[in-house]
This record gives C-alpha cells, structure tokens and sequence, in this order.
C-alpha cells in the first residue's frame, strides 16, 4: 500500500488587529515558514481589539494574497451578537429551565436562535465576504455555538422554532424531559437533524462560491469530551463529520 501524502500547513494565529494588521508583520510570518494565517472574523467583535472586523480581515486578506499565505476564517454567528440582541430580541435562541446560563468562557449565554431566516441571511452575507477573498482557504462555521447546555438547558424554542416544530408533528415542543415519551425523542431527533442541516446548507453556499474553500465547523470542546451530552448540545459529532470537511475546536485548545 503505498502512503498518502499530504502537504502540510502552518498557520499562525492573529488575535489582535492592533498588533497583527501590519506589513512587517505578515513579511514575519512567511519568513518562519507560515504558509496561512488563522483570524477570527465576526459581523460585530464585542472584544475591544481582539478579533477582525469584517474591513479588518478585507484588508489583512490584501496583504495575505500579495505574499501566498492562506486565509483560515473562524466565524461566529450565534454568538457575539448582543447589540443586535439588545435592538431585536426576538431574534434570540430560547433555552428551557430558569437561571442565568454560563458559556465555556463563563459569559451569560445571549446567542442568536441559528435556524431563524433573518439570522441565517445576516451569517451568510459574512460568509460570502469571506468567499471573495481569493487568499481564503477554510472557513471553520459557528464558533463553540449549541443548542443547550449541561443540566438539560436547550433550546430553541423561540416562536419559530416551536411553529416548525409544530408543522412538523402537530404538537409542541416538550420542554420537560421524558424518555418514555415518543414526542420528547421525537423533539431531540428533530434539534439533532435540524443541527446539521443548517450546518450543511451554510457548507454547500460556501462551496458554491467557493469549491476550493474547505468548510468544517468548530465545537466547544464540551462537545467531544462529552462534558453536554449530545441530546443537551444538539450536537451528533459523526453527522456534522459526515456533513463537514473538517470538525475541530478552537485553535488554542
């Protein structure tokens, strides 16, 4: 059997704009043998200073193309939208159980509801940003983003969510869980698939602009190690292997 080969990359990891968005920079990175920069992109960074702008990475794409070295685009979309939350909070993601809820970072969870249209039109305009940046080459979706959390917090069930649900099966979505009832499972199979689809359909716009561009998504690592079960996540790891080109964490777990 003869061995696969596969030509490696390195990438280097720009968080800051301030300090990274710079020509000698760059010129840096190629001379130690970087072959592609890994940046954080967001419609709205909420981090002062850390992550790029949608005109921030335009720029820092410029400058990658005229050296040769790759685009690797860690995007978010549920998260880091409180602003747009606090215009609009109907466009939030409603999670069951009381209390506040903590992320992986220990920041009260606030996130978009990834399934509603007018969200999913605001991700796919970053989205196909990124895809006119001839440098771009992964595009890694949904930055540590669920659908629940441990302790059998989930969601969504915002009023679209519950009406798909509803045409769906003709109820409503259980809130309680229940495993001797078929509706509950049938709910939980439904965030599963729902899950990935949406995943999916973000992939196949992505590949038909871009082909070339590989497209996975990045899980919290709760998620692999199983800290949410997957029926809390909403997260079934061999579907989204399936669907994806890739599936990782963030870069600097």
């Amino acid at each position: 059997m003869s061995a696969i080969r596969r030509p490696l990359r390195r990438a280097a990891l720009l968080l800051f704009p301030g300090e990274s968005l710079r020509e000698d920079v760059l010129d840096t990175i190629l001379r130690e043998g970087f072959t592609d920069v890994g940046i954080g992109v967001k419609t709205t960074p909420t981090v002062p200073g850390q992550g790029f702008s949608i005109p921030q990475a335009r720029e820092l794409a410029a400058m990658c193309q005229a050296r040769h070295l790759g685009i690797i685009a860690f995007t978010g979309y549920m998260k880091y939208q409180e602003a747009l939350l606090n215009r609009e909070p109907q466009r939030t993601m409603i999670l069951s159980g009381r209390g506040r809820i903590l992320d992986l970072d220990g920041l009260p969870v606030r996130w978009l509801c990834p399934f509603r249209p007018e969200n999913k039109s605001l991700y796919l305009d970053l989205l196909r940003e990124i895809c006119q940046w001839p440098a771009a080459r992964d595009i890694h979706l949904n930055d540590e983003a669920s659908l629940g959390f441990r302790g059998g917090v989930i969601g969504c069930y915002c009023d679209y969510c519950r009406a798909r649900f509803r045409a769906a099966t003709g109820a409503e979505p259980p809130v309680a869980a229940d495993w001797s009832s078929p509706l509950w499972r049938r709910w939980i199979e439904h965030r599963l698939s729902t899950w990935t689809a949406i995943h999916a359909e973000l992939r196949d716009e992505i590949r038909r602009l871009r082909p070339d561009i590989a497209v996975g998504i990045q899980h919290s690592p709760y998620v692999p190690e199983h800290v949410y079960s997957a029926w809390e996540s909403g997260i079934a790891l061999a579907r989204d292997a399936r669907a994806m080109d890739f599936i990782s964490t963030d870069p600097y777990h």
